[in-house]
C-alpha cells in the first residue's frame, strides 16, 4: 500500500512553519523599510486608519514571523497573522 503522508511528521511540519516564516519576513521587512510608502500605499486603497494599520501588518508579519521561525509563542503569531491576513482579504 501507498503511503501518502511522510514517515516523520515533524520534519514536515518544521518545513511548513520554515516556509511560512520566509513568505512574511519576505513580504514584512519591506513594509518595515518604507513605512512611510506603506502608509501611503494603503491610503491611496482606501484603507481605514492607514498608519495604525500598516503598523498592525508590520508587526504581525516581521514579529510574527521571526516568532514562527524561532518557535516561540507559535499561537499567537498565528493568531496576529490570521487577523492580518483577514484584514487583507476584507479590504483589498
Amino acid at each position: 500500500m501507498r503511503r501518502y503522508l511522510p514517515q516523520n511528521l515533524d520534519v514536515a511540519l518544521l518545513v511548513l512553519r520554515l516556509a511560512l516564516a520566509a513568505v512574511l519576513l519576505y513580504h514584512g521587512l519591506p513594509k518595515l523599510m518604507n513605512f512611510g510608502a506603506t502608509v501611503s500605499g494603503f491610503q491611496t486603497m482606501n484603507i481605514p486608519a492607514p498608519t495604525l494599520t500598516a503598523a498592525f501588518a508590520v508587526l504581525s508579519e516581521v514579529v510574527g514571523g521571526i516568532l514562527i521561525l524561532l518557535g516561540v509563542a507559535v499561537d499567537l503569531a498565528g493568531l496576529l497573522v490570521i487577523i492580518d491576513m483577514l484584514g487583507a482579504i476584507v479590504t483589498v
